[in-house]
C-alpha cells in the first residue's frame, strides 16, 4: 500500500521540536514505533522528547534510546506526534499535548477519532510500525541498527510474532527488508519471551478470580484489590490473557485491572470474527482492533461489570 505521507512529512519538516506520545498501557508496537520515529527525527536534526510509559519487556538493554523516556520536557514544542493511539483520551500523558502548537497522528486503528490537525490512519496495517517504517523511507532517513530493532519490535508485537490474522504480505515484505539490513533480531525476540517472577503471582491471582459465563463463551479476569491484586503486580498480563483466551470455547476475554479506588484499565480479546471487541472499547471511550482493544473506566467495579455483562448479555 502507498501511503500519502505528504501532509505528515510537511508537519515534521516544518517543526524544530517534536514531542512523541502514544497510548497508555504501552506495548511493543507503541514503544517500537516511538523509538524508530524519534531516532529518525533526531537524524534529521530535530529536537525530540518522549512521553511514553515505562518499558515492560526489559528491552532497554537493546534499545538505548529508551533511556530518553522520562527525561524533562521543554515548555513548548512545535509539534506533537501521536503514534498508535486511536483516541486523545487513551493517550498516555495527553495533558502534554497542550505544550505543542500542532498535532500529527499516525495510527493503524480503525476506531481512530481523527483528533489531530493532520491524521494519517490506515486500519489495514498490521501495526503502526509498518507505517512508521514506510514514513522513514519516505523521509529518506537511513535505517540504523537501533531503528531496525525498534521496527522489528513493533511489527512482531502486533502480529503475535507474525502469527495473527492481521499479518499480511506487506508485513513480510517489510520484515524481509529489515533482515536484508541486519540479522540479529533474535536479541529482541528472546527478550520478549521473559517475564518477571511476579508474573507467576499475577497468574495465580488472575486465574483464581476468573469468571466464566454460563455458556462458556465469555471470560472476565479480575485483577482488582478484593482478589488480592496489588500495584506490586503492575506488570505485563499478556501471558495471563493468552492462557484464558486460547481455551477451547472462550470467544471473548475481558481483563480488568484496577488502577485506583474507582479507576480501571480494561483489555479485551476476541478469538471469533463474530465478536469485534473494538466496538465495546469505542463505546467506552477507548479503541483498538477487532480482536484486541482496550479502554479506561471511572466508577465502581460493580458498575463496570454490569456494563460488560449487559453488553455481551451474560
Amino acid at each position: 500500500m502507498k501511503y500519502d505521507f505528504s501532509a505528515v512529512a510537511a508537519e515534521l519538516s516544518a517543526a524544530g521540536s517534536i514531542l512523541i506520545l502514544t497510548h497508555t498501557s504501552t506495548d511493543g508496537d507503541a514503544v517500537g514505533s516511538s523509538v524508530a520515529a524519534g531516532l529518525a527525527l533526531k537524524a534529521m536534526g530535530k529536537t525530540v522528547s518522549y512521553v511514553v510509559e515505562k518499558d515492560k519487556y526489559g528491552l532497554d538493554r537493546f534499545l538505548e534510546e529508551m533511556a530518553c523516556f522520562g527525561e524533562p520536557l521543554l515548555p513548548r514544542y512545535d509539534l506533537a506526534l501521536c503514534l498508535d493511539c486511536s483516541t486523545f483520551e487513551y493517550m498516555y500523558g495527553n495533558e502534554n499535548v497542550s505544550r505543542c502548537s500542532r498535532t500529527a497522528v499516525i495510527d493503524h486503528h480503525k476506531t481512530n477519532t481523527g483528533y489531530g490537525d493532520v491524521n494519517l490512519v490506515d486500519g489495514t496495517s498490521a501495526s503502526c510500525g509498518e507505517m512508521v517504517f514506510e514514513l522513514i523511507k519516505y523521509l529518506g532517513v537511513p535505517v540504523t541498527r537501533q531503528i531496525a530493532h525498534a521496527l522489528y519490535l513493533a511489527l512482531s508485537t502486533d502480529t503475535g510474532n507474525f502469527l495473527y490474522s492481521n499479518t499480511s504480505s506487506r508485513t513480510f515484505s517489510l520484515l524481509s527488508e529489515l533482515y536484508a539490513m541486519y540479522d540479529d533480531y533474535y536479541l529482541i525476540a528472546d527478550r520478549m519471551k521473559f517475564a518477571p517472577r511476579e508474573a507467576l503471582e499475577l497468574m495465580r491471582v488472575g486465574l483464581g478470580s476468573l469468571l466464566i459465563s454460563d455458556d462458556g463463551r465469555f471470560a472476565v479476569i479480575r485483577l482488582i484489590y478484593e482478589t488480592g491484586y496489588s500495584e506490586r503486580l503492575n506488570i505485563t498480563s499478556d501471558s495471563l490473557l493468552d492462557a484464558v483466551r486460547y481455551t477451547e470455547g472462550i470467544l471473548v476475554t475481558v481483563l480488568v485491572r484496577q488502577t485506583g479506588q474507582d479507576s480501571f484499565k480494561i483489555s479485551l480479546r476476541s478469538t471469533d470474527d463474530a465478536y469485534d471487541v473494538s466496538e465495546l472499547a469505542a463505546a467506552m471511550g477507548g479503541g483498538g482492533h477487532a480482536k484486541a482493544s482496550g479502554f479506561s473506566f471511572q466508577g465502581s467495579y460493580g458498575e463496570l461489570e454490569k456494563k460488560i455483562r449487559d453488553y455481551y448479555g451474560f
